[in-house]
């Protein structure tokens, strides 16, 4: 009867112990949702004309290119980005997908991103791609869970107040920059 009883005490020790590993070992489950690559319906030049020739061909993932001649420091603004996210939802981190190129690879140059929760008034910091390449590239900035130093609410990415400022940077005063999208991922739980 006693090694009954211990085997018994085993068995339900060894089914604890499993059932236990299998919920520490259990990857967190809850995750975020997104709104995936997200495009704007609306831009204006933030600094000098910022992309002056066709600044809406940077709308979509298409081969038309928004296009800022001799635009070392220049920036533009997009927006309208038309999200839609839950009132009550938590954001946890922003991607702003950048597809560019430039003229030449002489100098240093680079495009950054600043975002604007409140149309424009303020902005986070800025990142930026410094690859400097003469044929389209894709840089993503931010990640999933990058809020870029801020705690933001859902109303700050409504079309009103959410902001993007694409920024040209190059040493080179005649450098040409070519955008050919400018799309947001937003995650949030």
């Amino acid at each position: 009867m006693l090694s009954r009883s211990r085997s018994l005490v085993l068995l339900l020790l060894t089914v604890l112990l499993a059932a236990a590993t299998v919920l520490v070992f259990t990857p967190d489950s809850i995750s975020a949702d997104s709104t995936g690559l997200t495009n704007p319906t609306a831009n204006q030049p933030s600094s000098g004309d910022g992309f002056e020739a066709s600044p809406s061909n940077a709308y979509a993932d298409d081969g038309g290119y928004a296009e800022n001649i001799d635009g070392a420091g220049q920036s533009h603004i997009y927006y309208n980005y038309g999200f839609a996210i839950p009132a009550d939802a938590t954001i946890k981190g922003i991607e702003v997908r950048l597809d560019w190129y430039l003229d030449s690879d002489n100098g240093t140059s680079s495009m950054g991103v600043e975002l604007s929760w409140n149309g424009g008034a303020n902005w986070t910091a800025a990142q930026a791609d410094s690859v400097e390449s003469t044929t389209e590239h894709t840089a993503t900035l931010g990640t999933p869970a990058d809020n870029w130093g801020r705690a933001w609410n859902p109303l700050e990415l409504s079309n009103g107040n959410f902001r993007v400022r694409v920024t040209c940077n190059s040493d080179d005063l005649g450098r040409d920059f070519y955008l050919d999208w400018v799309s947001v991922n937003v995650y949030y739980a």
